[in-house]
């Protein structure tokens, strides 16, 4: 897990968005 909170909802919806953070 990076920075992110453990909200498996926001997970979802953010799964791309923090590839791309990652990335």
């Amino acid at each position: 897990k990076h920075t992110l909170p453990d909200l498996p909802y926001d997970f979802g919806a953010l799964q791309p968005h923090i590839s791309a953070e990652i990335m």
